[in-house]
């Protein structure tokens, strides 16, 4: 059913449960997991009020955001399932979106049009879940959405 599920993890308890569902779903499914930490920009550290860059905060971030993504990788592999995963830089949304068109997490191949033909690839969503707890309703993700799902 999945071949590819990418997670955005940033170790929270609604992280760490999303993991253990993702843990099972790729082993039932037989799918490749693959685990994204986002860190903020370095002009996120700076406050609105202005600031000056801090290059030991944004190395400090680095590494408590690789620390993160470490352990979720840890956990699975302490599960057994081996996963992937990545450190981005820059605005969630954007590079968890980035990071599914790179493993090409949303395509599945569709048959073909005419007889003969050669099947071809097809955006595809299985599931897609907002908490809406979280959610700043800023709209980043409906402009940003390759399926036109969200308005």
């Amino acid at each position: 059913m999945y071949k590819r599920i990418l997670l955005g993890y940033d170790g929270s308890d609604a992280g760490q449960k999303a993991l253990l569902d993702c843990k099972d779903l790729a082993q039932w499914s037989a799918a490749a997991l693959h685990l994204i930490a986002v860190m903020p920009p370095a002009l996120a550290f700076v406050g609105l009020e202005g600031g000056a860059y801090d290059a030991e905060l944004e190395a400090r971030e680095r590494t408590r955001h690789e620390a993160v993504l470490e352990d979720g990788l840890r956990r699975l592999a302490d599960a057994g399932y081996q996963a992937t995963g990545e450190l981005v830089v820059g605005e969630a949304i954007h590079e968890i979106t980035d990071c599914a068109a790179r493993i090409e997490a949303h395509k599945q191949l569709a048959p073909p049009r005419r007889a003969g033909g050669k099947p071809r690839q097809v955006n595809h969503l299985d599931r897609f879940d907002i908490d809406y707890a979280l959610c700043m309703y800023c709209g980043i993700c409906v402009e940003v959405c390759p399926f036109d799902a969200l308005f």
